[in-house]
């Protein structure tokens, strides 16, 4: 009984650890005060093009992912979390691992490299539907906007 104690406390313990923020609270909100501020305090140097899922250009699905994360201090992104897909999880890993690799460098508004929390719409559009509606684009990254800030 004990040792059942023991281990329960042990497991509560690292789990706290490992829901604790790698960031400080004052960094934790400078990331969050900071999310409408991106572009004047970092610009993307290295962009990587999600790869379009087979099976959903197969079968002419179209859709967009929401994802927030954090731009660090070294211009790596860090903290992915899902805001909003369509089409359930059609395309998350496909946005996941591009933006997984984008890097990021400081502006001049940002000599102190702050990192911050931020979210990029990535639309997955098959170009044949764009030529023929040019407003189809805007129409389907709709789908992916939220209401509320992050």
């Amino acid at each position: 009984m004990t040792r059942l104690i023991t281990f329960g406390v042990v497991l509560f313990c690292l789990m706290i650890i490992g829901c604790s923020s790698p960031y400080s609270k004052n960094e934790s909100e400078d990331i969050l005060t900071l999310a409408s501020k991106s572009n004047n305090f970092w610009k993307i140097v290295e962009f990587v093009e999600p790869v379009y899922p087979y099976h959903a250009l197969s079968r002419g699905y179209e859709g967009c992912v929401n994802i927030s994360f954090i731009i660090k201090s070294d211009g790596k992104v860090s903290s992915l979390r899902f805001l909003k897909s369509s089409l359930g999880k059609v395309f998350d890993m496909a946005a996941l691992k591009a933006v997984s690799k984008y890097r990021y460098a400081p502006t001049k508004n940002n000599v102190s490299n702050t990192p911050i929390r931020t979210n990029i719409i990535i639309p997955f559009l098959i170009l044949e539907n764009v030529e023929n509606n040019p407003s189809h684009s805007r129409e389907v990254e709709n789908l992916c906007k939220i209401d509320s800030a992050i």
